[in-house]
């Protein structure tokens, strides 16, 4: 019997795309991932399509060859997105609008043409600061808005589609580590709580909903995205270990 649910994940080598195939893999749902490179070790119960999603080549290709046969509910789990810190914006950065926003659009403007119509939920990712838009990640935040307004406007003109969007904190991912290697990381939340938080959310009833999934820091202060002073000072130490000297072994935990 063919199971009539399909978990579609794009950048399922990232951490995050990871933490959602390992938790449907083990479920009785059909899996599919999406990557530019095929994983180290794939596994066998997964289809796995390659495509580079910021070429629309590529990803109508890669979504012309996804087995959709006997599937009436499609989920497709979007964790793709580069973050660019700025300290001196000037206009959204081209690139990474297009790793935000394209990626997403190029796969599902070839879903759309598909004459197998299953209904789709379409789950994307943000920051909960995007709404403060702070001047250090503009281009973020104005491409991430720019993704929730296309997904909104989409489950309202199409009846077969619906959107969650998720709001984040910072994220114990590989790339963050890297961009932010003296931070204190003892509340960012792991994609595994990301998952684990989030999956319940991804069967909506409604057509359109946006949650916040973030652990409160005992730090936190109403104040953190809009005194831009400070937010500058915490990211320069943070990223650069500015004034950290007596800290280091604090912010690696």
């Amino acid at each position: 019997m063919i199971n009539k649910q399909l978990i579609l994940i794009s950048g399922v080598t990232g951490s995050l795309g990871e933490a959602y195939l390992e938790h449907y893999r083990n479920s009785e749902k059909r899996v599919a991932g999406i990557s530019r490179s095929q994983p180290k070790i794939p596994y066998t119960d997964v289809q796995y399509l390659k495509a580079n999603l910021l070429d629309p080549n590529q990803s109508k290709r890669c979504m012309d060859k996804l087995s959709l046969e006997g599937i009436t509910e499609l989920v497709l789990i979007h964790p793709v997105g580069r973050f660019k810190f700025e300290k001196n914006f000037t206009e959204v950065n081209p690139e990474i609008y297009a790793s935000n926003v394209e990626t997403l659009t190029n796969l599902v403007n070839p879903l759309l043409k598909r004459q197998e119509k299953p209904s789709i939920t379409l789950v994307a990712f943000g920051s909960i600061s995007d709404k403060y838009e702070v001047p250090f990640w503009r281009s973020y935040s104005k491409s991430k808005n720019a993704l929730r307004k296309y997904i909104h406007e989409l489950a309202d003109k199409e009846e077969k589609i619906k959107g969650v969007f998720i709001n984040l904190s910072s994220v114990r991912t590989r790339n963050e580590s890297i961009l932010r290697p003296y931070a204190n990381t003892r509340y960012w939340i792991t994609p595994e709580e990301i998952v684990q938080r989030s999956v319940p959310e991804l069967s909506p009833t409604e057509k359109w909903k946006e949650i916040d999934i973030f652990n409160l820091s005992p730090d936190y202060s109403p104040t953190i995205y809009t005194n831009h002073s400070a937010v500058l000072k915490r990211w320069t130490e943070e990223m650069h270990g500015e004034n950290q000297n007596n800290h280091k072994k604090l912010y690696k935990q």
